[in-house]
């Protein structure tokens, strides 16, 4: 939705008409700086990168993500997919037309799967740990370790690993986590083209559990 309201502005198909990289500049980073997304990126009419609106690179193609493709062929479209920039990520992309409805550019925006503000989050609402896992590693998490947040740190539970990445399927059971038992449901991930990209897990520990139930 961010990514089509974008797309329809004035100021941003003005900027890429004219390739005034200055001003795409001013404008993807205000909206950046605004908290509207948590980043924006603007490509010409092959993929190459004119703007970013979290980092000051450009003039790389991120034409090989499947979003920035279909929206480059007239479509827009969202999913999970890895990038080399930013890793395992939610995209939404849209194509941006010139005065005679060509397609002249894309806007892309999108979240990180990888932000602790995605877990935190679910902590304070839902009270419970969460967790992203890239495939099978720590890329965001409320669980702690030595006072440190357990990033990059990997499942250990083969069990776990089988029955969510290799089959696609829920766990829904106790799983010890860095030697702490926990109620836990563990669920894939999928990207854009339905293959399983990592897993996102809420859970208790079970003291808490039993310490509610005497």
């Amino acid at each position: 939705a961010s990514a089509h309201l974008l797309a329809s502005l004035q100021d941003l198909r003005i900027y890429l008409q004219e390739e005034n990289v200055s001003g795409l500049d001013d404008f993807t980073r205000d909206i950046v700086e605004q908290g509207l997304v948590e980043f924006l990126v603007v490509t010409d009419h092959e993929g190459r990168v004119l703007s970013r609106g979290h980092a000051d690179d450009r003039g790389d193609s991120i034409s090989d993500l499947q979003v920035v493709q279909d929206a480059l062929q007239g479509r827009s479209s969202s999913g999970i997919e890895r990038s080399p920039v930013v890793g395992l990520s939610y995209f939404s992309a849209q194509p941006v037309y010139d005065n005679q409805n060509q397609i002249m550019g894309t806007v892309m925006t999108g979240f990180l799967l990888s932000s602790n503000e995605l877990v935190d989050n679910f902590k304070e609402l839902l009270g419970v740990e969460a967790t992203f896992f890239d495939d099978d590693t720590r890329a965001a998490t409320t669980i702690m370790q030595n006072g440190q947040r357990a990033v990059g740190t990997r499942m250990d539970n083969p069990e776990v690993i089988e029955t969510v990445i290799n089959q696609g399927g829920e766990f829904i059971d106790r799983n010890n986590i860095l030697g702490i038992w926990y109620d836990t449901v563990y669920w894939p991930i999928e990207g854009i083209h339905g293959e399983v990209q990592g897993m996102y897990f809420i859970g208790q520990p079970r003291a808490a559990i039993e310490g509610v139930q005497q």
